[in-house]
């Protein structure tokens, strides 16, 4: 799936020429809005535009170009410059270069060749015929950045295209965060950029791409200078765009193998519906994406990501609607095909009891699918207190959507993404469910213990 952020303009009766205070206050005035409020604002000439995430619609077969279709111009007589060339990411767009018909390539690293590893895929590459440069250089370092595109300059063979992929991964709180924690994460990406831009300004590029991120797009746990720092490189591409440069920067998901998430992230990140791409499916992607940038100087950032919107969509909303992904559908046919299936074993066994009987055995339901979520025991034979709240048991938003899938199943029917936190206990959670989903009723009103809808939202999303 690739999918692009889209501004959708609407009037708004803000005099173009009002002082910057004026209108700054009208942005904090509509983004701090209680009820269906924007959570990405711009005013510009007069006009209120929101952001709206929706699909692009790829061509056919584009995953089947990766290595048998030329998707770029490349030139034999021309080198092509990689940051970060020597991490998985840049071994692979190498590769994926010269197989488009590049002959010269650059590779940069602030460590050079560390392991035989690198060696041997470096000259796996040349056995294909291109001829490699490795340059040990940080790209944020002005001075040497500024000598070594000296000497591209003098070079016989013209730099046509950059791909900016260097980058340092960063997770910590953001309360947590130091300026040196801030500055090593965004160096690569803010200063690194930057420098390209300024140093290429005599260069004929035919594409300077860059490697952003999800985190920029719609942020992730403990990235917000991760994602500040993608989030600058799409600016800069748009920014260039103005200027009639070619720029692209391209907000990826993970890819198997290494790069964009470790091992243990692309696992959680998988449980919420965020697949990772295959590195040739990628590469293929981002042909196709060059290739009509070429033709399309308003495109300068896009999002590439394969997701499962039923499954990440309701984690994201789980604290308030998102209106940022509005435009997306959640439900597969499958899923609301099951939701509209005939009644559970469990719903039948408590519609056939005594009112009087039938909240305590849904709430023993619920008590032993919750503790078979959080992991607390063996299923029924765990009995929770009604009144503890399941945050206090450790559940997080991942678990308070395997808590809903799992009550869906067995009642056979559609929840709330938020019932978790709605009614995080299990007294309000029983008595929510008897009352209003299976509308059964009971003698007289139970005592719940003051746990009636008090949203637990102190749980942070559980996204990487």
């Amino acid at each position: 799936t690739l999918e692009h952020g889209e501004l959708g303009g609407a009037r708004f009766d803000l005099d173009p020429a009002a002082e910057p205070a004026v209108a700054a206050q009208a942005l904090l005035a509509d983004l701090l809005q209680p009820v269906g409020s924007e959570e990405q604002v711009a005013y510009r000439a007069g006009e209120r535009y929101v952001a709206r995430l929706v699909p692009l619609r790829l061509a056919a077969n584009v995953s089947a170009q990766a290595t048998h279709a030329t998707t770029v111009t490349l030139h034999a007589e021309s080198a092509y410059l990689i940051t970060g060339g020597l991490g998985y990411l840049g071994v692979q767009t190498a590769r994926w270069l010269v197989a488009q018909g590049a002959r010269h390539l650059i590779l940069t690293g602030r460590r050079g060749v560390q392991n035989t590893q690198q060696q041997a895929l470096l000259d796996d590459l040349q056995s294909m015929g291109a001829t490699i440069q490795v340059a040990t250089v940080d790209v944020a370092d002005e001075a040497a950045m500024t000598e070594f595109f000296g000497d591209l300059a003098a070079s016989a063979y013209p730099l046509r295209g950059i791909i900016h992929q260097a980058g340092v991964l960063g997770y910590q709180p953001m309360q947590t965060l130091t300026w040196e924690d801030v500055a090593a994460v965004v160096r690569p990406k803010v200063l690194g950029g930057w420098l390209l831009h300024q140093l290429t300004a005599e260069f004929s590029l035919d594409f300077f791409v860059c490697y952003s991120s999800g985190a920029a797009i719609w942020g992730s746990k403990q990235q917000a200078h991760y994602g500040a720092a993608n989030h600058f490189l799409d600016g800069l591409m748009a920014y260039r765009r103005q200027l009639g440069l070619p720029g692209l920067s391209i907000a990826w998901g993970p890819w198997e193998g290494g790069g964009m998430a470790s091992p243990d992230a692309q696992a959680q990140l998988l449980a919420t519906g965020v697949r990772a791409f295959a590195p040739e499916e990628a590469l293929a992607i981002q042909g196709y994406l060059l290739q009509n940038s070429v033709h399309d100087n308003r495109l300068s950032q896009i999002t590439a990501a394969d997701i499962d919107w039923s499954q990440l969509k309701p984690l994201y909303e789980l604290t308030k609607p998102r209106r940022f992904l509005a435009h997306l559908a959640t439900v597969p046919a499958a899923a609301a095909a099951e939701m509209s299936a005939p009644s559970s074993a469990i719903v039948q066994k408590v519609q056939r009891l005594p009112a009087t009987q039938r909240l305590e055995t849904l709430a023993s339901h619920v008590s032993a699918t919750v503790s078979q979520v959080l992991g607390l025991g063996n299923g029924a034979a765990t009995t929770l207190a009604p009144a503890t709240g399941f945050t206090e048991l450790g559940m997080d938003s991942l678990m308070a959507l395997e808590i809903r899938r799992a009550l869906e199943g067995s009642l056979d029917c559609s929840l709330p993404a938020t019932i978790a936190f709605e009614y995080p206990t299990v007294d309000a959670l029983a008595n929510y469910l008897l009352h209003e989903v299976l509308a059964l009723p009971t003698p007289a009103p139970h005592s719940l213990a003051e746990t009636a809808r008090q949203p637990a939202v102190q749980a942070s999303i559980a996204l990487e």
